[in-house]
């Protein structure tokens, strides 16, 4: 291997990770939002939500 060959590798490797990361912590953000969403579906009142989208 070159050492041109190795420094690609590196950084398909490293913008791997970050993609994979991305993805991860959105799948992540995804799980949470729709965890809360039962909670957040009691304590808004959704009456006055669609009377303000309506004006």
């Amino acid at each position: 291997m070159t050492p041109e060959d190795v420094v690609m590798n590196r950084v398909i490797f490293c913008l791997l990770g970050i993609l994979i990361g991305r993805i991860l912590r959105d799948m992540i953000w995804l799980k949470d939002i729709v965890d809360a969403f039962p909670f957040t579906e009691k304590i808004i009142n959704w009456d006055k939500v669609k009377e303000i989208a309506n004006k």
